[in-house]
């Protein structure tokens, strides 16, 4: 009888991984492939006489500081089919926000992409999104818009924006705002006339809803 071969696509070998004392058996490969750490450390040269880290529930890769719930939601997204269906993704924004850490932490590129674009949407609130940017170091297009949609908003920057963002971050995107003025000052007169009023009650001109604050904000706060 013939030495059997091995399928080169659906032969799996599964790595075994512990984490908050939950033993996991996932696929190798998407580790290997998707995630700069894991590669790295599955990759390593090994002696022929001791087990490998992973290769069974005796010796399990321990991830040692990581929540049961944040690797959960990764897996969803590295495994999304199972029984032949495709299952339910993280649904709000703390499973999603689970995944992003721990994409982040892994160098998982493809998954803190995805995870980016779906808290895009998941949340509304600009300084939702400009707390998670500045709690995770996500820079980029990503932090600018959110900080372009908190300038442009037509409620007035108060207590409750300095008790999240801080004294600092306020002032400055007070300063940002404000540029809006200046400039339309600057221009003809037919647009300064609506531009210019600054009501009492702190209501801004209409313009601010779709004026780009780009590049005000990468002066002041100076990002790129």
């Amino acid at each position: 009888m013939s030495e059997s071969a091995r399928h080169d696509r659906f032969y799996m070998p599964t790595i075994t991984l512990l984490v908050e004392n939950y033993l996991f058996r996932v696929p190798r490969l998407p580790f290997e492939t998707q995630s700069e750490v894991f590669s790295d450390m599955l990759l390593l040269p090994t002696s022929s006489n001791v087990e490998v880290e992973g290769q069974s529930d005796n010796n399990p890769i321990k991830l040692e500081g990581i929540k049961k719930n944040d690797f959960e939601q990764l897996l969803k997204i590295l495994f999304p089919i199972a029984d032949g269906k495709l299952k339910q993704l993280p649904v709000g924004p703390t499973e999603w926000t689970s995944a992003l850490k721990l994409s982040l932490l892994w160098e998982f590129t493809s998954i803190r992409d995805q995870s980016l674009v779906e808290l895009r949407t998941l949340l509304e609130d600009p300084i939702d999104r400009i707390l998670l940017a500045k709690e995770f170091d996500i820079e980029g297009e990503w932090l600018l818009e959110a900080m372009n949609e908190l300038a442009r908003r037509p409620k007035p920057l108060g207590m409750e924006d300095v008790e999240r963002l801080g004294v600092e971050f306020v002032i400055q995107m007070a300063a940002v705002r404000e540029s809006f003025v200046v400039e339309i000052e600057s221009r003809i007169q037919v647009v300064r006339e609506s531009a210019t009023v600054r009501l009492a009650d702190g209501q801004r001109p209409k313009q601010t809803l779709t004026y780009d604050f780009q590049p005000a904000i990468r002066r002041i706060f100076n990002v790129q």
